[in-house]
């Protein structure tokens, strides 16, 4: 795979369509993917661990503020 990144948006994308989810809800998905991806600085989504995920959330929450309610509709 060329892009991993490009390949995890595939199948996001994938998975939301065939739950019938919005398109609103597939651009917003979309951009947090876009944001772990920027944050974590990782060629590759599948060498992302527990450990980095949970960075980035307190990041979310501490740098910026945010709620885990908020965090999917307001960064």
């Amino acid at each position: 795979v060329d892009d991993p990144w490009g390949a995890a948006i595939q199948t996001l994308t994938e998975a939301i369509k065939v739950r019938h989810y919005s398109d609103i809800t597939l651009k917003t998905y979309t951009i947090w993917v876009y944001k772990l991806r920027s944050y974590s600085q990782k060629d590759d989504p599948q060498s992302l661990t527990a450990s980095d995920v949970k960075s980035f959330l307190s990041f979310l929450a501490v740098e910026k503020h945010m709620s885990a309610s908020s965090s999917i509709s307001e960064f």
